[in-house]
């Protein structure tokens, strides 16, 4: 056994999707909030989520698993 937990992308939200692609282009909390319509405190649980869900140690390296797995396509570089 590894310890790892078996990902799930059925538990990963339109709204984690959206804030990890926007993740990925290096937008900050604040302008993740303004551009989804979201609390700061929203985004700061829905990326607390991601890490999580992903076995992520923090943000950049949820935007690595979200390669990984699929969850971001392939080639996209931020802006």
């Amino acid at each position: 056994m590894t310890g790892r937990r078996e990902f799930n992308p059925a538990r990963i939200t339109a709204q984690h999707r959206q804030v990890l692609m926007l993740l990925a282009e290096g937008d900050k909390d604040w302008e993740i909030a303004v551009q989804l319509g979201l609390q700061l405190r929203q985004v700061h649980e829905r990326v607390k989520s991601l890490r999580w869900m992903l076995e992520a140690r923090n943000r950049a390296h949820v935007v690595a698993r979200g390669y990984q797995v699929g969850l971001l396509p392939a080639g996209r570089v931020a802006s």
